[in-house]
């Protein structure tokens, strides 16, 4: 009876450690290419903890990591909704090549307040990145309307990266776009091109009911007139395009952006 008591004790424990081996065994993502013309996403690669209004420092969530409860990530583009708690996500990549290999991550919204990313190696040191809306444009990690990442990749390390999000209450999405230089100029030339018909539609429309308020000097053309103007506006703060071209004043909590320039550029 007793033997059979050790072998159900030893069975428990190791199936505890299977569980938490397959937690921290999520398949580590190679590279050894950074010439590809295409991104790809590192959603299965990942998983994600909610730490609620936890403000924990990386040495505090390091310190925590093993009690918090990580779920993966159900798609390549997961929106995890309205929300304004905090968020660490992470996933580890190697370099399987023998040179330096430079790559770039997509992740988050433009209008995510904050976004930092740990890149850790396996001796420990750890390089810090931050992005995010609230971080002035000459600060952020790379100059670029979207939340981007570059990473460089030394020959057959593998790291480990793990990523913060907070937010003020807005949604955040959860793109883990991985681009290779080549895939990050592809995908800027085609959002530059949509964006300009996107905008020059906008304006056009304005232009129009700019002539018909002439016309007809009635109180609600105006208004339907300064939507056509303001709409612009409005979506270049959304889509990030206004970082660098934009006022940021702030009262309290309460941030607002104006937009100046309306910039049909990544």
């Amino acid at each position: 009876m007793i033997y059979f008591m050790k072998i159900y004790f030893l069975l428990l424990i190791a199936f505890f450690y299977s569980v938490n081996a397959f937690s921290y065994g999520l398949k580590i993502f190679e590279v050894q290419d950074q010439q590809k013309f295409n991104s790809i996403s590192l959603y299965e690669y990942a998983e994600i903890t909610n730490v609620g209004d936890s403000n924990y420092s990386f040495e505090e969530f390091l310190a925590n990591e093993n009690k918090l409860k990580f779920e993966p990530i159900k798609g390549p583009s997961t929106n995890l909704g309205f929300t304004e708690s905090k968020y660490w996500l992470r996933f580890s990549i190697k370099n399987t090549s023998e040179v330096l290999l430079h790559y770039f991550l997509e992740t988050g919204r433009p209008v995510t307040d904050h976004v930092d990313l740990y890149l850790m190696s396996a001796e420990g040191t750890v390089k810090h990145l931050k992005n995010g809306d609230l971080i002035p444009f000459d600060e952020k990690s790379f100059p670029h309307r979207k939340i981007i990442f570059p990473l460089d990749l030394h020959p057959g390390e593998t790291y480990q990266v793990f990523i913060h999000y907070q937010s003020d209450g807005e949604v955040i999405n959860l793109p883990l776009e991985l681009h290779t230089p080549n895939s990050l100029i592809i995908s800027s030339n085609q959002n530059q091109f949509l964006h300009g018909i996107f905008y020059g539609v906008l304006l056009l429309a304005g232009a129009i009911y700019l002539f018909f308020i002439l016309g007809l000097a009635k109180k609600v053309s105006f208004y339907t007139v300064s939507m056509w103007f303001l709409w612009p506006c409005f979506t270049c703060h959304w889509m990030g395009i206004s970082f660098n071209t934009s006022i940021q004043h702030r009262a309290g909590s309460t941030k607002m952006q104006f937009c100046l320039l309306p910039v049909f550029q990544e």
